[in-house]
């Protein structure tokens, strides 16, 4: 639990060192919060509250490409600006900052359901293209209100088939925005075994919404489109989430995430911040060196580490020193 402290980053790669609950992922968690106006961890605001207290207030200052200055704030509702001017729109931060994070939990891409995996190349997209950021809230928009319709007891049948349309045009372009990501993604994994294997095979058309409908009228949800779509990992040709050990899981992630790293860098032409938790405790020495070795390479990366000093070419940063600001 972090009251007021400051800490400040070199650039390249930075290591947060010290025991567990002493507020290292508290650290990456605010830098997260500046970056996406929400918690990376999934928390409620009202949950990161410090005990005792009914508000909280964050800021961040970034050097690169420009100074700029971020402040989060709570006190029953939030607020977010850069340079004292509000931002309206959580996707304008997605633009103007590129963050990958990765976490005990993002394990989850590769072992949990399909909906993680959509999640990992979607959140990719988005960070590549704000076009293909907005193609995607649109779609998630018109599915969230397609699915109203279906549940409605009186459903409006001339505003549900401009919502199919709608469902059948922005489905397609997202689908075929997914294959050209896990495409990229894939020419960079694939030499260590990993690939991505989209199922988008359930046609998006007029017809086969027609041949479902009463499924869908029955069910109140809309069971066709990128959202549905299957997608899953494989390593050296067998499905990670059905084969893979948790050792090898592990791998798959920190190499999916590097990976997703390198083509916003590339693609976007603004290398992201890389923030993760606990990284090293989740792999064996070797992947261990591996990541190192690869975090380096980016302009600023933030670690957090309970275990041994590593060895490489880092700033350290103690969590000793500021426990007691």
């Amino acid at each position: 639990m972090l009251r007021e402290m400051s800490v400040s980053f070199e650039p390249g790669l930075n290591i947060i060192s010290g025991p567990n609950a002493t507020g290292k992922t508290s650290v990456l968690e605010a830098v997260g919060y500046c970056l996406r106006g929400k918690s990376v961890l999934g928390s409620k605001d009202s949950d990161v509250v410090s005990f005792g207290r009914n508000e909280f207030q964050i800021f961040l200052e970034t050097a690169n490409p420009v100074r700029q200055n971020i402040c989060v704030s709570w006190g029953g509702r939030k607020r977010v600006l850069i340079d004292e001017k509000p931002v309206r729109l959580a996707r304008r931060l997605v633009e103007r900052f590129k963050l990958v994070f990765i976490s005990p939990k993002s394990v989850d891409m590769v072992l949990g359901s399909p909906s993680g995996r959509r999640e990992f190349l979607d959140d990719t997209a988005s960070q590549i293209n704000p076009e293909w950021a907005e193609l995607i809230f649109e779609y998630r928009a018109t599915i969230k209100d397609r699915n109203v319709m279906l549940s409605s007891d009186e459903p409006n049948t001339d505003l549900l088939e401009i919502l199919t349309e709608q469902v059948i045009i922005q489905g397609r372009k997202l689908r075929e925005i997914r294959k050209l990501i896990s495409k990229d993604i894939q020419e960079l994994s694939e030499v260590d075994g990993v690939k991505i294997h989209i199922d988008d095979s359930r046609e998006l058309s007029e017809k086969e919404f027609a041949g479902i409908a009463r499924v869908e009228n029955i069910r109140g949800t809309t069971l066709i489109g990128p959202h549905r779509d299957g997608c899953f990992f494989s390593l050296v040709g067998n499905r990670a989430e059905r084969f893979a050990s948790t050792g090898e899981a592990r791998r798959v992630t920190m190499i999916l995430k590097l990976a997703q790293a390198k083509v916003i860098s590339r693609k976007s032409g603004a290398e992201p911040i890389i923030l993760a938790d606990d990284l090293l405790a989740e792999l064996d020495e070797k992947n261990s060196k591996i990541a190192l070795t690869q975090l380096e390479e980016f302009s600023q990366t933030i670690l957090t580490n309970a275990g041994r000093k590593p060895d490489g070419n880092y700033n350290f940063i103690e969590v000793s020193k500021w426990l007691n600001q």
